[in-house]
């Protein structure tokens, strides 16, 4: 691990994790919440490489989904998580051993950080977006997005600094 970290805001930890060409997206379900779906789209529209990971479906809502970071066709440097808090310490220990090193935990009124798994994604030296959605930050914002930052911020739903690694 890289002890070598400092902290910078939230909106300089999304354009680092936005600097970013190919990106993976966990958590599409066939359930109502759409909001995965709605990431991974917005980051296709904006001219990423975007990849869906599920564990069980090969397809959802007409995304295709691959099982693993392994069995991607391409590396991914970025990934968005947008599951149960349960699940975040799995996929960050995945993430890590394919050398992915930034991550973003999904959370404003729904919630996939982990505080746990956080800590220890971060001894392992990964970056880690403990909240938000980068939906607020990909350019052109929509205005729900603009309104929900400043309100998530002022009420402490998503973070202000980001520990971040030199090296990553």
């Amino acid at each position: 691990m890289d002890t070598n970290n400092h902290s910078i805001s939230l909106n300089d930890a999304a354009q680092a994790f936005l600097n970013h060409s190919s990106i993976a997206v966990v958590g599409l379900s066939r359930g109502e919440d759409d909001t995965a779906k709605t990431i991974y789209t917005k980051l296709k529209s904006s001219g990423y490489t975007v990849y869906a990971l599920h564990p069980t479906e090969s397809e959802v809502k007409g995304i295709p989904c691959y099982p693993d970071f392994a069995a991607l066709p391409h590396p991914v440097e970025a990934v968005v998580v947008i599951t149960k808090p349960i699940h975040v310490q799995d996929v960050l220990t995945q993430a890590h051993r394919a050398g992915v090193s930034w991550i973003w935990l999904h959370k404003s009124f729904g919630n996939s950080v982990d505080p746990i798994a956080v800590e220890l994604g971060r001894q392992k030296g990964l970056n880690i977006i403990d909240g938000g959605c980068p939906m607020m930050h990909i350019e052109p914002v929509d205005s729900a997005h603009k309104c929900m930052k400043p309100v998530l911020q002022w009420t402490g739903r998503i973070p202000r600094r980001i520990p971040v690694f030199e090296d990553n």
